[in-house]
C-alpha cells in the first residue's frame, strides 16, 4: 500500500527515506534543487513528494518506509 503526498510546489526538497520514523527521515535528510535533479522539467512541475509504503511481509510482519523526494508531476 502506498500514500503519496505533495508537499506543494517547490523548487527545493530535503530528501530522506527510513524504515523508522518520519522524524528518523528527517534527520538524515539532504537538501536538493529540484530543478537542478530534472533541468528538462518546467519548474511548475516540480513537487516535493512524500510518501509512505506499507507492506507485510513473512510471518505478518509490517514494514513501514518513509520517504521524501523530488519529482516530477505526473
Amino acid at each position: 500500500m502506498f500514500y503519496f503526498f505533495y508537499s506543494g510546489f517547490s523548487k527545493e526538497c530535503y530528501t530522506c527515506v527510513s524504515s523508522v520514523s518520519w522524524e528518523d527521515c528527517m534527520k538524515n535528510s539532504r537538501f536538493f534543487e529540484c530543478e537542478k535533479l530534472f533541468p528538462e522539467t518546467p519548474a511548475e512541475e516540480l513537487f516535493c513528494l512524500s510518501v509512505v509504503r506499507s507492506k507485510l511481509r513473512t510471518w505478518n510482519q509490517q514494514i513501514i518506509d518513509y520517504a521524501k523526494f523530488c519529482s516530477p508531476k505526473v
